[in-house]
């Protein structure tokens, strides 16, 4: 129910996992503390739509997965919380050992990403003599020009979570001194015939730029037929440009 909950406040990420421990008195005091009774909760692992908490962060489909294994009980009936599910979808393997080393294991593997329901050359403007065929990739992604997708946001930070500058990482990818594989991919919704982005508003950002530049053309996506919900889309311009806060 708790976890449940998590997504439910905000519907951008899902804590999945949580350990520790009661503090009672006569046992020892958190560093020192003062406190004589104490929650002292460790390990946590979140997934969150932007992938941006670390190795255990499985993302969408790590949330999609919560919700396919998860029975709502009576706390989340008396929160409402039932009235507010994610179709739940087997995207990841269920494993019994470690969270993490099962996580970086290479024997386990995301499912691969479905095509949406509507063909995405469809929605797809700047390329409309462009075959299906041209829309996958040889190792079988989805291809998508970053232009034809949009901001669902008003305004972005100008640093990943993980503390990373995005006009770095645009800087990087331009010169060739990382690759565009090593960036995880954006999810993208099809929504009143545009292409949205789910997850990414910031590595949409870099991709945007790059394609201005003429350093890529399309970039692999996942897809998902999720609704965005209202309060995500905060575009004031109908996705077309995001603003940088701090740039």
């Amino acid at each position: 129910a708790f976890s449940h909950w998590t997504w439910h406040k905000t519907h951008t990420c899902l804590v999945c996992d949580l350990q520790g421990v009661e503090g009672c008195p006569g046992e020892p005091r958190y560093g020192g503390s003062r406190e004589v009774y104490y929650y002292l909760l460790t390990d946590p692992a979140i997934n969150s739509l932007d992938k941006e908490y670390g190795v255990s962060d499985m993302g969408w489909a790590g949330i999609q997965n919560f919700f396919y294994k998860h029975t709502c009980n009576h706390i989340c009936r008396e929160l409402g919380l039932d009235k507010d599910r994610v179709k739940g979808a087997k995207a990841l393997p269920v494993v019994q050992e470690s969270s993490y080393g099962s996580l970086t294991s290479s024997q386990h593997s995301f499912a691969p990403a479905r095509r949406s329901q509507m063909s995405i050359p469809a929605v797809v403007e700047e390329d409309t003599e462009d075959s299906e065929n041209e829309y996958v990739s040889a190792s079988g992604d989805l291809m998508v020009p970053p232009t034809s997708i949009c901001f669902t946001h008003d305004s972005i930070n100008k640093h990943f979570s993980c503390g990373r500058h995005i006009q770095t990482t645009y800087n990087q990818l331009a010169t060739g001194q990382i690759n565009l594989s090593v960036i995880p991919q954006m999810t993208i919704a099809v929504q009143d015939d545009k292409l949205w982005a789910f997850t990414g508003n910031r590595r949409l950002w870099v991709f945007r730029k790059l394609a201005e530049k003429g350093h890529i053309s399309k970039i692999p996506v996942q897809v998902t037929n999720e609704h965005i919900p209202r309060r995500r889309m905060t575009t004031r311009n109908g996705g077309a440009s995001v603003v940088v806060r701090g740039l």
